[in-house]
């Protein structure tokens, strides 16, 4: 018995420090364009199963061998800047500066609105930004039917006066704003050899421009019926999307750069937070759920909850007061994303 427990122990001492080397891949995942590294979104979408499985470890070791504890406790103190991006505590409230206009912005991936005929998803989503007191809307794949046309959205969405819509079409994955502010411009920017896109919008919010960037990156091929395990979504499908969408992050974050406005990026870029893909759209911007956000994110509904793939960055000048995913079932697949701030008139 006492040699079984013996092997035991180094067993799961060489575990232990696999597992510490790959959580630290993982978290180098990145900084490693897929076309650099193939598996880095592999690792990257691995990250939170391996804390889990460093939490487990830290706690037999904490018991049957306490120094060797050492190896998952670095693991988890590596991955604290990921952790972050996942789990929140808000300690106080902010309040917004009298100088500012609060602008309430929200982004919501609508999965065609569930194809519905009746529009019963529209009008529901509707009435709850009009609760919410949501001012700008982002839409993505809005895509209308037969029987409930865009004219037939529009009409549902009419508290938002302001609007910019693109067309759907066999090359495009349609996006849409919504706005109480009034849009001043916008400009559609497709990707090579993708239907996914971005919609730029110039909207005046009091005296102050802002430039709002609507995002749908290259799609996962995932859905709610599938798993990647399935024969349908392999190891190469799964690769090759990660690297359209890192070309895509890479070409976002220059034309942000470029912007003479403060900025506002939000979408659906499907990556999570230890992605190269987000690392490249964040940029030097900050992450509306670290600045205003509090307890645990994810924003897809599926896959155990497990996936943060929907986000809102703002300029460091824009004031973070608050930030929620509701849990919406309704049309999507997907958690709607509002972040309430406030932009400096002066």
């Amino acid at each position: 018995m006492v040699k079984i427990a013996k092997i035991a122990n180094i067993t799961l001492f060489i575990i232990t420090i696999l597992l510490f080397i790959v959580t630290f891949g993982a978290n180098l995942s990145e900084c490693l364009s897929p076309e650099e590294f193939s598996l880095s979104p592999v690792l990257a979408l691995l990250l939170p199963m391996l804390l889990v499985a460093n939490v487990c470890f830290l706690i037999y070791w904490l018991v049957r061998c306490y120094y060797w504890s050492i190896f998952p406790i670095a693991a988890l103190v590596m991955s604290i800047s990921y952790i972050s991006r996942v789990y929140q505590v808000k300690w106080n409230d902010v309040k917004m500066s009298d100088s500012s206009v609060s602008v309430k912005l929200a982004t919501y991936n609508v999965h065609s609105f569930g194809k519905e005929t009746d529009g019963y998803s529209c009008k529901k989503i509707a009435q709850y930004m009009d609760e919410n007191s949501v001012d700008i809307i982002c839409f993505q794949e809005f895509v209308d039917n037969d029987q409930f046309t865009v004219d037939s959205i529009k009409h549902v969405f009419t508290t938002w006066r302001y609007k910019t819509i693109v067309p759907h079409t066999e090359k495009v994955l349609p996006l849409a704003v919504f706005s109480k502010y009034p849009i001043i411009s916008s400009q559609l920017v497709m990707y090579p050899d993708s239907r996914n896109c971005t919609l730029i919008c110039d909207v005046l919010i009091g005296k102050k421009l802002v430039r709002l960037f609507n995002n749908h990156l290259q799609t996962t091929n995932m859905s709610s019926r599938n798993s990647m395990d399935d024969t349908d979504y392999t190891m190469q499908t799964l690769i090759a999307n990660a690297t359209k969408r890192g070309r895509q992050a890479q070409a976002l974050q220059h034309m942000i750069m470029k912007s003479p406005h403060q900025v506002l990026v939000c979408g659906d870029f499907n990556d999570v937070p230890s992605s190269y893909t987000y690392r490249m759209a964040r940029g030097k911007l900050k992450d509306g759920f670290q600045t205003a956000g509090k307890g645990y994110a994810y924003t897809y509904r599926y896959y155990k909850r497990m996936l943060r793939i929907d986000y809102i960055f703002h300029s460091e000048s824009l004031q973070a007061i608050d930030y929620y995913s509701p849990n919406q079932e309704l049309c999507s697949d997907h958690n709607p994303v509002i972040m309430q701030l406030g932009v400096p008139q002066k």
